[in-house]
């Protein structure tokens, strides 16, 4: 018998054994194109990649945000934070009061003086004058008159049959409460014409009063208005607190002194010159006009919300823009991320001395 090891080449995938065998035609179609959208919906990561890094080598672009003129409120005295009318992000008015300031160091004397005064007040309790007494005993007598004339009516109508056992109860028991409360009135009128107030707690108190209004009028509360029309961006303090002279209370930004603050690579600083016109480009879409305002005098790193994954941390230009249209409303928003067009790069040609 003759083995072999190798299988002989069909030529036809129809035919076996040299019988042709009939198939039918595919069910499913798979068109050419739909294969090239299954590719480039694929590589689309890698297109887009490849794209943003071509537009950035071709076009240079730098990071900022929207910046306003801040104004900061400071204690002009060292005080204690009484009312804090505003909150953080409200919009005030020019001359709205925003804090109210007292003396750190009348409220320092005031709260000893409260302190004696309630204890004096507790250890030595003020009776009612002898004359409140007497007033209430008179009108316990005329009720004690009325009860009993009350009760000789009803006793006489009860005889005729017009009235009933049960009110002629009811009266007694009032002509009963009536007398009991004359009772209360005489002993109260007579404990107050014994009762001697210490001289020295009422000529104390006297004192405590009398310095009490003189602290309220050395140094009256200090109401800290708004100097302009803005935004609170900052409330630093609370109610109760004690801030020493200087210390930051407040700060306010106002809308219209707009500007725009950006982060320039240092490879692209041939681009910033005073009064360069750039196009800044805002969330939504919309581009407007800017200008340099000044030469840059600082370099330090891009914040990290602006630098992006692919930063290296160096140091960048801070340059500052003017706008050279009004911003919309809608972007008067503090710290809202633009980016900044600058122009095209030129094409320079590669030198080996170049890294």
């Amino acid at each position: 018998m003759k083995v072999r090891f190798s299988v002989p080449e069909k030529k036809a995938p129809d035919v076996r054994e040299g019988v042709r065998i009939p198939y039918a035609p595919a069910r499913r179609t798979f068109p050419r194109w739909r294969w090239y959208l299954v590719v480039l919906l694929v590589t689309s990561p890698l297109l887009f990649f490849l794209f943003k890094a071509a537009l950035g080598w071709m076009v240079a672009s730098s990071p900022g945000v929207v910046a306003m003129e801040q104004v900061p409120l400071n204690s002009p005295r060292p005080a204690v934070v009484e009312s804090v009318f505003f909150a953080r992000g409200d919009a005030v008015e020019a001359g709205a009061v925003l804090l109210r300031l007292v003396d750190a160091s009348v409220e320092a004397f005031r709260a000893p003086l409260e302190a004696e005064r309630e204890a004096l007040l507790l250890r030595s309790p003020r009776v009612p004058a002898a004359a409140a007494q007497r007033r209430g005993l008179a009108l316990a007598e005329e009720s004690v008159a009325y009860e009993r004339e009350r009760l000789k009516a009803i006793e006489e109508l009860y005889g005729k049959g017009a009235a009933t056992r049960a009110e002629v109860d009811e009266a007694v028991a009032g002509l009963q409460r009536a007398r009991a409360d004359r009772v209360r009135a005489e002993a109260g009128l007579e404990e107050a014409r014994h009762v001697v107030e210490d001289p020295g707690v009422a000529v104390r108190l006297a004192q405590i009063e009398a310095e009490l209004e003189a602290l309220s009028r050395a140094r009256g509360p200090l109401d800290l208005k708004s100097p302009l029309k803005g935004q609170l961006l900052e409330v630093a303090v609370a109610p109760g607190e004690a801030v020493g002279q200087g210390a930051p209370l407040v700060r306010i930004a106002d809308p219209g002194r707009v500007f725009l603050v950006t982060f320039v690579r240092a490879r692209d600083m041939r681009f910033v010159g005073d009064g360069a016109e750039v196009r800044v480009r805002f969330p939504g879409g919309r581009v407007i006009p800017a200008a340099v305002a000044g030469s840059p005098l600082l370099a330090e790193p891009t914040p990290t919300p602006l630098a992006g994954p692919l930063a290296d941390g160096s140091p960048a230009l801070k340059v500052r823009l003017l706008p050279l249209e009004p911003l919309p409303f809608n972007c008067l928003v503090e710290g809202l991320p633009v980016t900044v067009y600058w122009g095209l790069r030129p094409i320079r040609p590669w030198s080996s001395k170049e890294g």
